[in-house]
């Protein structure tokens, strides 16, 4: 929920710049042309042209062929083929049109654009306040790490075995994925294949491993786990009797690794 919130918050600032781009694009362009006129006519004297013309006639068939050929049918609406933004960001512009068409002089112009300007200002601020925008920037290191501290501090003292069977019991099989991955880590960190760290999240894993088979294998359980425990994915008995599967077969590689 907290990820489709960030998601509409991010819609509602594009949103928010588009309008305000186009009034100030539109205020620069009157600034530029302000004494702009209509260009008058231009009267020329030409000869007349005295050379024979020859009146070609259509055959009747060719003609009923273009008649019957849609693309030639030009009194008919053309399909719309603008896609939602398009159709969005052109209401957009009517009614910024509109505005201006109620107010020939500009007069107020740089009022409206001023609120907007501070109203975005305002808006960005409530947004870093809120913490809502700030991973756009800096990211969001809360989500990307293993808080290993839910389970427990050091990874090298669970009985991961233990552990996993009580949560599997419990039908917790979402916690039960949880722990199958950190014992993998555990699995790497005993192999001194990666040096582990509470600090460190799962990319920061994966380029400590050097195997490109255990690479594979590991990326595909961390898109997994990142998914099921980040993303708040449910699953049921099949559906981690399938995931258990892709963890014996990393730590059968990491079994046999030297």
């Amino acid at each position: 929920m907290k990820e489709l919130n960030q998601f509409n918050n991010q819609i509602f600032f594009i949103c928010l710049f588009v309008l305000i781009g186009n009034y100030v694009l539109s205020a620069q362009y009157k600034g530029y042309f302000p004494n702009a006129v209509q260009a008058s006519g231009v009267s020329s004297k030409f000869n007349l042209d005295t050379s024979f013309v020859e009146v070609r006639q259509l055959d009747s068939q060719i003609i009923k062929s273009y008649l019957k050929d849609k693309d030639f049918r030009y009194f008919e609406n053309p399909e719309d083929t603008k896609t939602l933004w398009e159709r969005f960001k052109d209401w957009i512009q009517e009614q910024i049109d509109m505005l201006y068409s109620l107010d020939p002089q500009g007069i107020r112009q740089d009022i409206i654009q001023y609120l907007l300007i501070a109203f975005a200002v305002l808006a960005l601020m409530y947004g870093f306040y809120r913490n809502e925008i700030k991973g756009l920037f800096f990211g969001n290191k809360s989500i990307k790490q293993i808080i290993v501290n839910e389970v427990i501090e050091d990874i090298h003292t669970i009985d991961f075995n233990k552990m996993i069977e009580e949560a599997v019991q419990n039908k917790n099989y979402r916690y039960a994925i949880r722990l199958n991955y950190l014992r993998i880590l555990k699995l790497l960190s005993d192999k001194q294949i990666i040096n582990w760290s509470p600090e460190k999240t799962n990319h920061e894993y994966l380029k400590e491993i050097k195997s490109n088979t255990l690479f594979s294998s590991f990326s595909v359980i961390t898109n997994d786990f990142e998914n099921i425990w980040y993303g708040g994915f449910i699953i049921d008995q099949n559906n981690y009797s399938l995931l258990v599967g892709r963890y014996r077969d990393i730590h059968s590689l990491l079994e046999r690794y030297q």
